[in-house]
């Protein structure tokens, strides 16, 4: 689930934009009430909204390190530009709309624990790119 929300540097986009697909997947079509809880009790929201705050540029640990070349990942306004915040928000969303199908709303109560309404909120009102509009 985290390599959804990962930064990467922008030619391995794809590999975020796959796991995405997978998650979604996996969130429309396998999700029951035993792996919605599994997923609660993982706190899986939870680090997959942290991890997007980093990646959005909304975390005290989000850093862009100052290397140069293909090799550096995207943060920030960087990371809009090239689709990440879309897509891990998109996964996030997927993940937490489906599992209250299975009469929970332990992930939605996580998503709203660690903010992601909010980050969700300042990622489209933040987002310069038509990726913003997908969300």
């Amino acid at each position: 689930l985290a390599l959804s929300g990962a930064s990467y540097p922008a030619s391995g986009v794809h590999v975020a934009r796959a796991a995405s697909q997978v998650i979604i997947a996996f969130s429309e079509n396998c999700l029951s009430k035993n792996l919605v809880s599994f997923l609660h009790e993982r706190k899986m929201i939870i680090h997959m909204t942290d991890d997007i705050k980093e990646l959005c540029g909304n975390s005290s640990n989000s850093t862009n390190a100052g290397t140069s070349g293909a090799a550096q990942s995207l943060y920030g306004s960087e990371a809009e530009e090239h689709g990440l915040w879309a897509i891990s928000l998109s996964t996030v969303v997927h993940l937490v709309v489906n599992s209250s199908r299975h009469n929970s709303l332990d992930l939605v109560r996580d998503f709203e624990a660690a903010k992601g309404t909010e980050v969700l909120k300042r990622a489209i009102l933040q987002s310069k790119s038509g990726h913003g509009k997908k969300l």
